[in-house]
């Protein structure tokens, strides 16, 4: 199934949101339109979307209101501010408000493109690391779990065949913890008759 990144476009002239719902549609994207912030949020509580394109000065909600909420309740959806109002004040408004991105108007087409596809990626990106930790947190989990409750005793040697790891399942066979025997060679916990046997045993599994 192909899918369609949805967009919701937040600006109170008409003129500007029925352009953009062309231009970036043609482009493959899913466009809603809206003429101000309390539609879209209203909206957005009971839909998806990937990319919020807002206007600044508009009726009953204005931009930065509109942001606020927006971040408070879907901090995962990136939105680019949309302003004629181009100072460095309100561009460094709109980014510590939270917002990825910040045009001014007028704006060309090819730069609109080009920040829509870098927001969208970077919310995708952004996904799969997230995605990535999870499942490492959830394979680290079980490989904890399965460490720490296995019948054998599992264990590391680092140089000089010291134990750097130990699990405690050692208990079960010695008076010792395995914090005991950290930083100990292994040969401390072998009957010394079969000390040579273990030695030659590790000389050949490594």
């Amino acid at each position: 199934m192909y899918y369609r990144p949805k967009i919701v476009i937040v600006d109170d002239e008409t003129r500007m949101t029925s352009s953009l719902k062309i231009l970036l549609g043609d482009k493959g994207y899913d466009i809603e339109t809206f003429q101000n912030g309390r539609d879209a949020l209203n909206y957005l509580e009971t839909s998806e979307c990937n990319l919020v394109l807002l206007d600044v000065l508009m009726p009953v909600m204005n931009g930065f209101e509109a942001l606020s909420f927006l971040k408070d309740r879907h901090p995962d959806v990136p939105v680019i501010i949309m302003t004629g109002q181009s100072t460095i004040d309100s561009a460094i408004r709109a980014l510590r408000s939270g917002a990825y991105d910040y045009l001014c108007k007028p704006f060309e087409y090819d730069e609109l493109v080009s920040r829509v596809d870098n927001a969208l990626s970077h919310r995708m990106l952004r996904k799969e690391n997230n995605l990535l930790s999870h499942q490492m947190e959830t394979t680290e989990a079980c490989y904890q779990y399965l460490l720490h409750n296995s019948p054998d005793i599992i264990f590391t040697l680092g140089p000089q065949d010291k134990f750097v790891f130990i699990t405690d399942k050692i208990k079960s066979c010695t008076d010792l913890s395995s914090q005991d025997l950290m930083g100990r060679e292994f040969s401390s916990i072998v009957h010394h008759q079969d000390v040579e046997r273990a030695l030659d045993y590790f000389k050949g599994v490594r």
